[in-house]
């Protein structure tokens, strides 16, 4: 079934294969056999997001899983103050969800469209059906939840030790390997769908912090920016100030 919300311009393949899917080998659907994967297949919902739309609802039942297939995710939650913030993105590949389908809740968060996407959506009776049917799936998923708070530790353990400096070259390092910077005369070009805003949130800096480390940069001539558009004249310089070089 193919749904589209909102964006008639966003092309979606006619015939989307969980056989042939990239997410199959790299996710935790690796370990379905060839017929449960067929099933998955049948039952599962192509959905087409236009930026700024929501995926899932903080706070809204869970109703299945989400693979990313085509655009850029922004998973906020809501402060106190009622304003979304940026936590983490999500791209191509990634599945959405599992956390809180696991936690048999509510969504913890809400996902937004960041720009416009292809996601497949897998109800979670089907999901429910393949746990079951395959003993060997929940491990998987156990591993990646694992991994998941590796990541977060690991992630307010560089606020403490990296500066806002270093964090920010290293979120630029990151999103060029997402992006797959367009390298040209004169530096990797790339254009994330991210405001200095959501820069700012996921440095978890205020905004004229972010501000200043964007200038600074520039001044060190690792980088300039036009707009969105962020040109990397040398990576390995940009490589070394993010300490991964």
């Amino acid at each position: 079934m193919v749904t589209t919300t909102n964006r008639p311009r966003l092309r979606v393949p006619q015939r989307l294969s969980c056989a042939t899917c990239r997410c199959r080998h790299a996710s935790e659907w690796h370990v379905l056999t060839d017929e449960q994967v067929g099933y998955m297949d049948r039952n599962k919902s192509v959905l087409l997001y236009r930026a700024g739309t929501m995926l899932h609802q903080e706070g809204n039942p869970v109703t299945g899983l989400f693979s990313l297939e085509e655009g850029t995710v922004g998973m906020r939650v809501t402060n106190e103050d009622g304003h979304a913030l940026l936590l983490e993105l999500a791209f191509p590949g990634q599945l959405l969800g599992y956390r809180a389908y696991f936690n048999q809740g509510t969504h913890d968060e809400s996902a937004v469209a960041l720009e416009d996407c292809v996601v497949c959506h897998i109800d979670r009776r089907i999901v429910a059906e393949l746990l079951r049917d395959n003993p060997a799936l929940a491990p998987q998923f156990l591993k990646r939840l694992a991994v998941d708070v590796k990541t977060m530790a690991h992630k307010l353990a560089e606020c403490s030790w990296l500066s806002v400096h270093s964090r920010l070259c290293k979120l630029l390092v990151e999103l060029v390997e997402h992006f797959g910077g367009n390298e040209q005369n004169g530096g990797i070009h790339i254009t994330p769908p991210l405001t200095r805003q959501d820069y700012a949130e996921l440095l978890g800096v205020r905004t004229e912090t972010a501000a200043r480390a964007f200038r600074t940069l520039e001044d060190e001539g690792l980088i300039r920016m036009q707009r969105r558009t962020v040109t990397i004249p040398d990576m390995h310089r940009l490589m070394e100030h993010a300490g991964q070089d």
